[in-house]
């Protein structure tokens, strides 16, 4: 069970950081988006529970 959990995580989070300069982010957003990656950050480290249920909404 711990291993399906894991993959079930590990999934969204790929898809989360695949959507969100796609799909899930405001043009408001969107610089801040810019300089993060930038900066070789994870967009699932940076964005939180907001951007996460955007996804779901979506």
């Amino acid at each position: 069970v711990a291993d399906s959990t894991g993959e079930i995580v590990k999934g969204l989070r790929c898809y989360f950081d695949k959507a969100l300069p796609i799909m899930l982010l405001y043009k408001s957003e969107r610089e801040q988006y810019e300089d993060s990656m930038a900066a070789d950050v994870s967009p699932s480290s940076v964005y939180g529970a907001e951007h996460l249920l955007r996804l779901f909404v979506a």
